[in-house]
């Protein structure tokens, strides 16, 4: 009877002491799973294969150079300014790096009256084609410029035509996939006056600066 007593008691003291063990145990502390979050490189891709129509307006300038002669070692220029209007259009291919293409356009020179070269305004017509090769840039095409031109007077139909060579560099930006924006120099070499050659000593050009607004089909 005694042993069942003292069974019973321990028993009793076990139960009680148990909250307290069992208070003393913690959860275990999971750490959360970090996954790495991987960007994926953004890959600028371009095409400038296509038609494309323009126009482009700017700054114009005609100067005329000639040789002094013995006795002077500079030679004398003339030169007058005024602005330029013109369209275009061409084609493009792109070949990855390289893009080549070729382009027609008509420009409107008109140079201001001034004291040294002319004494009222006078509009010139240019008619030019050239060919295009530039770098594929992604958004931008930096590009080279070599052609023909036809220029003549726009008031006079008699007037002797000046024909020759241009060249010079642009830089268009694509601001969509059709339409883009650019900058353009070209200097146009004057070679013939009418039907005969400029004379020996004299050089005459045709210089052209011009924002240009594009849509490419």
């Amino acid at each position: 009877m005694k042993l069942i007593q003292t069974f019973a008691v321990s028993s009793a003291a076990l139960f009680a002491a148990a909250p307290a063990f069992a208070g003393g145990l913690s959860a275990p502390v999971i750490e959360p799973v970090v996954t790495p979050v991987i960007v994926a490189p953004v890959i600028v891709s371009s095409d400038w294969t296509g038609a494309y129509v323009g126009a482009q307006l700017g700054y114009a300038d005609y100067t005329l150079s000639f040789d002094g002669g013995d006795d002077d070692d500079d030679d004398d220029e003339l030169s007058v300014d005024g602005y330029n209007i013109g369209v275009y259009g061409g084609y493009l291919y792109d070949l990855g790096s390289v893009v080549l293409g070729a382009e027609l356009g008509y420009t409107r020179v008109t140079l201001e009256a001034d004291d040294d070269l002319v004494d009222e305004d006078v509009d010139i017509d240019v008619l030019a084609l050239s060919g295009r090769v530039g770098y594929d840039a992604g958004a931008f095409l930096p590009y080279l410029k070599l052609g023909y031109f036809d220029a003549s007077d726009a008031d006079d139909d008699d007037a002797d035509s000046l024909t020759g060579f241009l060249y010079g560099l642009g830089v268009d930006y694509a601001l969509s996939d059709n339409f883009l924006v650019g900058a353009e120099y070209v200097r146009h070499d004057v070679q013939d006056v009418g039907d005969e050659e400029l004379p020996d000593g004299l050089d005459a050009t045709i210089d052209t600066f011009s924002i240009r607004a594009t849509y490419q089909f």
